[in-house]
């Protein structure tokens, strides 16, 4: 079996020309990157959210960590803006690395991900530092809004 490819180049006219979108139609938030770890015990969840937030110019994810311990040591590596912490991990659980985290670093964004619709797990989280918790079953649709919330408060970028 033989196949043969042939391409060849078409030119667009002037009037039908893309002219790619002007950076504020495209949801930057900020004028550099934000460089965003990410902390999950699941190598899919972090996997995942790495190619729902790196689809946007103004973010730019920096690292990755399985365990409250791991974010620690991350953090102190990267100083990344902006955190996205699991609650439940081994080792180490989000609210007491967020707590840690923020001791160091009171700048820091953190958005905290839980499983658990339950309120004293979303308080704990904002109670150790954290300016959310999303409900993992929704991230998807939130993460990326929650980030822009964050980052338009305060310039603490805290509540």
């Amino acid at each position: 079996m033989k196949v043969i490819l042939r391409a060849g180049i078409v030119k667009t006219p002037p009037e039908a020309s893309f002219d790619p979108p002007a950076l504020e139609d495209v949801g930057v938030i900020a004028k550099q990157p934000l460089r965003i770890a990410l902390v999950d015990d699941q190598a899919m969840v972090r996997q995942g959210l790495r190619w729902l937030l790196e689809d946007h110019a103004d973010i730019r994810v920096v690292g990755e960590a399985k365990d409250g311990l791991e974010a620690i040591a991350m953090a102190q590596e990267l100083k990344p803006d902006i955190i996205i912490m699991d609650v439940n991990m081994p080792r180490m659980n989000g609210i007491e690395a967020t707590r840690q985290i923020v001791l160091d670093q009171p700048s820091v964004i953190i958005i905290g991900l839980s499983f658990a619709g339950d309120p004293s797990v979303q308080a704990a989280m904002k109670n150790a530092g954290a300016n959310i918790c999303l409900n993992k079953e929704r991230a998807a649709e939130e993460i990326y809004q929650a980030i822009v919330d964050a980052v338009n408060r305060e310039p603490s970028g805290k509540p």
